[in-house]
């Protein structure tokens, strides 16, 4: 059965992921894209980042943090990599396999 922590786990990571994609990309994000003032441009990613952190904290209630943290970076690497695509950068034969690599080697120590 799937721990309501590893949701938590999956959504802390999501928020992490939008809030990059926020910082790096405000002129293709909606309204971001109308302000030119840096405070506003950035204060989204900032929500989102507190918004991550907080079901990070909610996901560790049930799961042990030298699990938690790794699990949820993992989800935050995919996350990432599709967003990447989505916005048209190029990922590479070797990035996938070293995100591959990454979330293989942190499903082995999260494994019991």
């Amino acid at each position: 059965m799937l721990q309501i922590g590893y949701i938590s786990l999956f959504f802390s990571a999501l928020c992490s992921a939008i809030a990059s994609v926020l910082l790096k990309y405000p002129d293709k994000v909606g309204i971001l894209a109308l302000s030119t003032n840096p405070v506003l441009i950035k204060f989204p990613a900032i929500i989102f980042y507190g918004a991550g952190f907080v079901l990070y904290s909610l996901g560790l209630k049930d799961i042990d943090v030298s699990k938690a943290y790794p699990v949820m970076v993992s989800f935050a690497i995919l996350q990432v990599l599709l967003f990447g695509l989505f916005f048209g950068e190029s990922i590479t034969i070797k990035m996938i396999l070293g995100a591959a690599f990454v979330i293989i080697g942190i499903l082995l120590i999260s494994l019991k």
